[in-house]
């Protein structure tokens, strides 16, 4: 049965492997809880990651496939901004396995 680092570990490489074509920055351990019930760790995980801002609404767009609108929209108030992102990775903690991954609501 995996141990609470060995489980950050897993989650850390689920978190590189799936995001492997984004610039994430500064991956970081947030918080980190266990299921008793489904004995599964609850990982959760922050990290930088640049995103397209409208101005007008203030809404965010993610960077992949975006490059091309960036430079179409760059005239309309849209600007890059580093802002900071939160996934909850649910590990199996009896194999390792990734059950799932979430955004962490704020």
């Amino acid at each position: 049965m995996l141990n609470m680092q060995e489980a950050v570990k897993k989650a850390k490489f689920y978190a590189k492997e799936l995001y492997a074509d984004e610039d994430i920055k500064d991956l970081s351990l947030e918080e980190i809880d266990f299921d008793d019930q489904h004995d599964n760790w609850k990982v959760t995980l922050g990290y930088n990651t640049e995103r397209h801002k409208i101005e007008s609404n203030a809404r965010y767009r993610t960077n992949l496939a975006m490059d091309y609108f960036a430079n179409l929209n760059a005239e309309k108030g849209e600007r890059l901004e580093m802002i900071r992102e939160y996934k909850i990775f649910e590990i199996n903690a009896h194999d390792g396995k990734l059950i799932k991954m979430m955004i962490r609501p704020l």
